[in-house]
């Protein structure tokens, strides 16, 4: 026998067990089931058990050895009524189903499986994540709990419950695998269970591009530095609206790219993450006689990565380091630029950051970020400043020439 076959037997035992306790209590009249008294406890003894073979699941789960699609529905839902709803599909627990549907989901939690899954998750362990799929698992045992809790307003949180999931979660969008759309979704779980938290939030915009979004590169780096200089992430006044007249889709559209990507990259050197610091960065540089104007679409700051505990508490902090990445931003599609051109001008890009940020171009590297494709490529890798300044000094006569004409 398999061990989710294993699994299932088991879930089948459980559910047998608590059909046949509330039999005993039932009152029957021809297809309907009624109880004397409340089947509350003896339904609140199934969620135990159901917990208990959660936590037997978790070493398998977070070894790989089994995924979570692969474990039966009925054990990995949340809310009474749901489960109540699952029984009929599953098998023969019509007690058992009766009783479910006659609890309110507003006065009756049930989430066994993320239960087990957010014991497991304590400070500590959130800190030591080691890979996306034990934070995706993390996450989601607190997004969906938190999305069951609010599904019944009448049933507040107690205190001690809630302070440790808020301290949890905060935990989660410090992860380096945490994404501005994961960040967004732990906003609106906290919010659920502190109103007075808050939580901006972002609406990915199912929606296709029109047309080409050739040439948004100002507007979408002006907009990341509003986002990354707001006081909270998702600060509502530079939310969109594609509802609204004269809103440019194909900006909104780049702007849910952007914010999909991760808050923190992991880096190639271990412990370590990048980090966005800035976002039109204003520059200037000297050619023939002139000072000429420029910004840096956007600049990411390599921070290395520690964890301290103090107290009891365990807190995941960073140090920057002056090592820096130069991004220039395409929005388009790449048979509407020029490949040298772009060469030239992330070239002009990273010797403007080095003079802005006053450190050597050794301290940095560079790539371009196709938002629209979701790609990216690194030309001047290995490049030197002499060439990199040849490079500049092509960009501007070509400029000065497109100019001209």
């Amino acid at each position: 026998m398999s061990r989710i076959e294993e699994i299932t037997a088991e879930i089948a035992k459980i559910l047998t067990k608590y059909d046949h306790a509330l039999k005993e209590e039932a009152i029957i009249d021809g297809d309907n089931i009624e109880f004397e008294y409340s089947p509350n406890e003896i339904v609140e003894e199934c969620w135990e058990d159901f917990y208990s073979l959660g936590n037997s699941i978790l070493p398998k789960l977070l070894s790989r050895d089994i995924a979570v699609s692969d474990i039966p529905a009925i054990f990995t839902l949340w809310g009474i009524d749901n489960f109540g709803r699952m029984l009929v599909s599953f098998g023969d627990y019509k007690y058992l189903h009766a009783a479910c549907m006659d609890l309110d989901p507003s006065n009756f939690s049930w989430d066994p499986f993320n239960s087990a899954l957010r014991s497991y998750f304590s400070l500590e362990k959130i800190a030591n994540i080691k890979n996306k799929f034990e934070f995706d698992l993390a996450v989601t045992s607190f997004t969906d709990s938190i999305e069951s809790y609010s599904a019944g307003a009448s049933m507040p949180m107690e205190d001690a419950r809630a302070f440790a999931y808020i301290a949890q979660m905060t935990a989660l969008k410090s992860s380096i695998y945490a994404s501005y759309k994961t960040i967004q979704n732990l906003f609106s779980a906290i919010n659920q269970i502190r109103p007075y938290e808050q939580a901006n939030t972002f609406t990915q915009v199912p929606l296709p591009y029109v047309g080409s979004s050739f040439g948004l590169e100002s507007d979408i780096a002006n907009w990341i530095h509003k986002q990354i200089s707001a006081e909270f992430l998702f600060d509502e006044d530079l939310m969109f609206d594609v509802n609204d007249q004269g809103v440019n889709q194909n900006l909104e559209l780049l702007k849910s790219a952007w914010l999909q990507k991760p808050v923190v990259e992991l880096s190639e050197i271990e412990d370590h993450v990048w980090k966005i610091v800035a976002a039109n960065l204003p520059g200037e540089l000297s050619h023939e006689g002139q000072v000429i104007e420029f910004s840096v679409h956007c600049v990411y700051q390599l921070h290395e990565r520690f964890i301290e505990k103090e107290g009891g508490n365990f807190e995941m902090n960073d140090n920057p380091i002056e090592r820096y990445r130069v991004v220039l931003l395409r929005t388009g599609e790449r048979p509407e630029y020029d490949s040298e051109l772009d060469r030239c001008f992330l070239a002009l890009q990273i010797l403007v950051g080095a003079n802005s940020l006053g450190t050597d171009i050794s301290n940095i590297e560079s790539e371009i970020d196709w938002l629209r494709l979701k790609e990216k490529d690194n030309p001047l890798l290995g490049v030197d400043r002499k060439e990199l300044e040849i490079l500049e000094s092509n960009y501007l006569a070509r400029i000065k020439k497109i100019e001209g004409n």
